[in-house]
């Protein structure tokens, strides 16, 4: 009987050493595995440089996207500046590198009295401009140097996707609190923006239209875009 018990136990515990070894084995299988991935991770994304859009930046995913299309850069090799303004005249070269614009088509091309023929973005002004995406200011100019507010920005951001036949025609209204201090000119451009998702969240309550846009915002939005015109 004691033979007969001790042979009992010994398997047992056996049993459960092999158990435990098979659990531990397991364990550092998956962590192996999860380490293997957020190394992968690391290498995916280790070409966005800029110190301060983290990881967990609800704006990481929109920097990631526009950077690697080489549409938008950094403020300097590390930073981003998401909380800078971005001006008129930027926001007309950003949207001339999306759609793969030639500035050289237009050099030397003058439409506004403050804008020089010899100014690095006066092609980048002739050419939205003409595409009829960007307006100017009234009397002739086109206030390059200000900085973009955001009914300006979602005026044009729907000029440019009426005229590719983007998104629904069928305008829903945006009814913020602030909605009678949108201008009159960008009420229809700001519904067709909140119909097609173009409009965060943060924004559906006090939309602020004349508020200075930062390039945060400008990159989510247009990133928001090349969601909505896939052939970007």
């Amino acid at each position: 009987i004691l033979t007969f018990l001790t042979s009992l136990f010994s398997s047992a515990g056996f049993r459960h050493r092999a158990a435990l070894v098979r659990i531990q084995t397991e364990e550092a299988n998956y962590a192996a595995k999860a380490a293997v991935k957020l190394m992968e991770t690391e290498i995916e994304n280790v070409f966005l440089p800029f110190e301060d859009v983290s990881r967990v930046s609800p704006y990481y995913e929109a920097v990631e996207f526009l950077y690697e299309k080489g549409w938008m850069q950094g403020m300097s090799a590390t930073v981003f500046s998401l909380n800078s303004n971005m001006t008129r005249a930027q926001f007309a070269a950003l949207l001339s590198r999306i759609y793969r614009y030639n500035p050289a088509e237009y050099a030397g091309e003058v439409l506004y009295t403050d804008v020089a023929a010899d100014s690095w973005y006066a092609p980048y002004v002739t050419w939205v401009t003409e595409s009829g995406y960007m307006n100017g200011m009234g009397g002739g100019i086109f206030a390059p140097e200000d900085p973009m507010t955001r009914e300006q920005m979602m005026t044009i951001m729907a000029s440019v996707g009426k005229s590719k036949n983007l998104g629904s025609a069928e305008l829903e209204t945006m009814r913020t609190i602030d909605r009678d201090s949108i201008s009159e000119w960008a009420v229809s451009s700001v519904d067709y923006c909140y119909t097609n998702g173009l409009v965060a969240d943060r924004y559906l309550y006090v939309f602020g239209p004349a508020s200075f846009v930062k390039r945060s915002e400008i990159a989510d939005v247009l990133y928001r875009f090349c969601q909505l015109a896939e052939d970007i």
